[in-house]
């Protein structure tokens, strides 16, 4: 907590002095509360429920060290006061720095010596931050504990796995065929054939990179001999052309204006 003071001016007069007065008639006090909350934000984890959703969690521990409490305003928000905002960064954003707010935590009737504890899980979609889908890497938080007067920053990083669905066996139903019984008979011995490998089916996969700057195209996919591999091409690096197994290919972000294209042409 401060005080500002204002003191009396003086007016001078140049020309006559002796009309010299004051502009204010008693010294003026304003009362400045400049204090900040602070606190801990703890155990932050990301949990994937879909390609373009997932579920933040973590724990919070704040105290308002008797700061001005910020009200959010009239309307369905009337009495409630920010607490915590979240604000999100992508992995494939850090060079520019894109600060994306993913949700605000109000409490109602918050008074400037509260303290608040507890934990929060919500889940955050890509359309909140303009993406298709949430690639892989290390996200970037900062949850801002919000004052009328100070906001104070607290951040943190999460690594973040992306899991390719599984696919779900489909059931048939039906009743069971018997099976007859074998007629005892001779049979001449027939030499077993060898069995030929199938090869796996693959086919050449355009990649076009990004034309603006800071941008990438990236993702993963099986290659012929049964490998996962990974690619990312930077903004303007042309045309590349991948040996991809079919139906396996998985593209994590096309930048502004990258292309993926499967020509259709095979390739071993």
């Amino acid at each position: 907590m401060s005080k500002k003071f204002i003191p009396q001016i003086p007016n001078n007069d140049f020309v006559y002095p002796n009309n010299d007065r004051v502009e204010y008639d008693q010294t003026i006090v304003h009362n400045i509360n400049d204090n900040c909350p602070s606190g801990t934000i703890s155990g932050v984890t990301m949990t994937q429920v879909a390609n373009d959703q997932f579920t933040l969690s973590f724990d919070y521990d704040i105290n308002l060290n008797g700061s001005i409490p910020s009200f959010m305003g009239a309307g369905d928000a009337y009495g409630y006061q920010s607490l915590i905002t979240v604000h999100m960064m992508q992995p494939n954003r850090v060079w520019m720095k894109p600060w994306k707010l993913v949700m605000n935590i109000a409490v109602p009737g918050a008074s400037s010596g509260q303290t608040f504890n507890g934990s929060f899980s919500q889940n955050v979609s890509s359309a909140q931050v303009g993406e298709l889908y949430f690639p892989p890497g290390e996200y970037s938080f900062e949850f801002r504990l919000i004052s009328e007067e100070c906001v104070t920053p607290i951040c943190a990083t999460v690594d973040y796995t992306w899991t390719l669905p599984t696919p779900t066996p489909t059931a048939t139903f039906g009743s069971p065929t018997p099976t007859p019984s074998p007629t005892p008979t001779a049979t001449a011995q027939v030499p077993t054939p060898t069995p030929t490998a199938t090869s796996n089916v693959c086919t050449t996969w355009r990649i076009s990179s990004p034309s603006y700057s800071g941008e990438s195209i990236y993702g993963e996919y099986i290659d012929c001999d049964g490998y996962t591999q990974s690619f990312e091409y930077y903004w303007n690096t042309g045309i590349h052309y991948l040996c991809v197994q079919e139906n396996t290919m998985v593209i994590y972000d096309y930048g502004i204006d990258g292309n993926a294209t499967d020509t259709g042409n095979p390739c071993t």
